[in-house]
């Protein structure tokens, strides 16, 4: 028998159930809130999700983002009697009474209020592929038939792993085009479901602090807040389009890498609400230089303005290596004796800490690079005597031994932040 609906759906709330323990669910009129299942002939005993606690939340992030377009809150805590469609996310096919299905689902030509479905992960290994199940069996609750759209949960079709419920009008079907159940030949599922829920609303976000253009000394602090209609959940901080830090909880407040390059950043925080959409804001500053080692954190030391990891670490300055990517200032320059992290400097007697030489690069660039020291032996190690003659002989060795210029190659170099 149909059950009664109506067209706007009386909760926003999705709730997968991973029936920790085990779940119990009895057949009877459709309520999430009480474990009774219309579809059900006798009672189920699910045994719990079976693919651990990474690929729940892989799982969970998956069926967030089908629907964080819309207004509806994905959530894995039991909401208890407050009303609310429920995705058992558990058990095999005999356990339900389902043999051969990988998820069920009730059906009617609308919104089913407190609709119990059915995904059974026991026969899958691909979190990806639960997820568009979770998906497919969860809009059959909302009114919405099996569609000829490839890039649609709703769709029984192959060569589409990743999905999103698709902004078109789809031919309904399994594998062949047929009218749908509901009237037409054609369904929109995502707004279908807009329809019944809403559009979802990101978070508000303001950035604190520092206000936009200001000047900001090394490790300047970002403050922000958010608002949101449901809950915020986390935040990330992101300076010239890299994630640098996140934090799971407010406040939202971060400290700036202290490695950043002296000049303008890009500041953005991102704040995510329970449907993992998120709003942000964006500011712009103007970071200084250091002016010593000492504004640098521990392990780092202060060369050009730029605090970059220090010698004797892996990656730090004079380190060996092959290509940028092993250097953690992301330059890796060459001499004659092989490869090392270096970083920009100027020809200034204090501008490459001790035990290394500001040395040109093949391209004409200034970068530290351990000191190689006077070459030992050859006739720039001969000495004068006191006639005019070995004065004469000490000022050209002089001038072919002191005016050299080492040039080193510069390999692979990377973009500084």
């Amino acid at each position: 028998a149909l059950i009664e609906t109506q067209a706007r759906a009386g909760s926003r709330i999705l709730y997968l159930n991973r029936c920790v323990g085990g779940c119990v669910i009895e057949p009877g009129f459709e309520d999430s809130r009480t474990n009774h299942s219309s579809i059900l002939e006798r009672t189920a005993n699910m045994s719990e999700w079976e693919h651990g606690d990474e690929g729940w939340l892989e799982m969970l992030s998956c069926v967030r983002g089908l629907y964080a377009p819309f207004d509806v809150l994905v959530t894995d805590v039991d909401p208890g009697m407050e009303p609310h469609f429920e995705a058992i996310v558990a058990g095999s096919p005999p356990e339900a009474g389902f043999f051969g299905a990988g998820g069920v689902s009730p059906f009617t030509c609308g919104v089913i209020e407190n609709a119990i479905t059915f995904t059974l992960p026991a026969i899958y290994t691909s979190m990806t592929q639960i997820c568009n199940v979770v998906g497919q069996e969860s809009a059959h609750a909302f009114g919405l038939d099996h569609e000829m759209e490839c890039a649609d949960p709703l769709t029984y079709l192959g060569g589409c792993p990743i999905k999103a419920f698709q902004n078109v009008d789809a031919p309904c079907g399994e594998f062949a085009e047929r009218e749908c159940s509901c009237g037409g030949s054609t369904q929109n599922s995502f707004v279908t479901i807009e329809s019944i829920f809403g559009p979802g609303i990101v978070p508000t976000v303001e950035i604190l602090e520092p206000s936009p253009e200001a000047e900001v000394g090394l490790a300047f602090a970002i403050r922000a807040q958010a608002t949101d209609d449901l809950q915020t959940t986390r935040s990330e901080l992101w300076i010239d389009g890299v994630l640098r830090d996140q934090l799971d909880a407010e406040p939202f407040a971060y400290r700036a890498p202290r490695t950043l390059s002296p000049g303008i950043h890009d500041v953005e925080v991102r704040v995510f609400d329970d449907r993992d959409q998120y709003g942000s804001q964006h500011v712009q500053v103007v970071q200084e230089p250091c002016a010593r080692t000492l504004d640098c954190d521990f392990a780092f030391v202060c060369v050009g303005g730029q605090c970059v990891l220090g010698p004797g670490n892996q990656g730090g300055l004079g380190a060996s290596c092959e290509g940028s990517e092993e250097c953690d200032s992301t330059q890796c320059a060459t001499d004659h004796r092989g490869g090392f992290c270096s970083t920009s400097c100027q020809l200034d007697q204090n501008s490459c800490p001790s035990g290394f030489a500001c040395t040109n690069t093949v391209d004409e660039e200034l970068v530290c690079i351990p000191d190689p020291g006077p070459p030992s032996g050859g006739f720039c190690s001969g000495s004068g005597g006191s006639s005019s003659a070995g004065w004469a002989l000490l000022l050209l060795l002089w001038a072919l031994c002191g005016t050299r210029s080492q040039h080193v190659k510069r390999r692979n170099r990377g973009s500084q932040s």
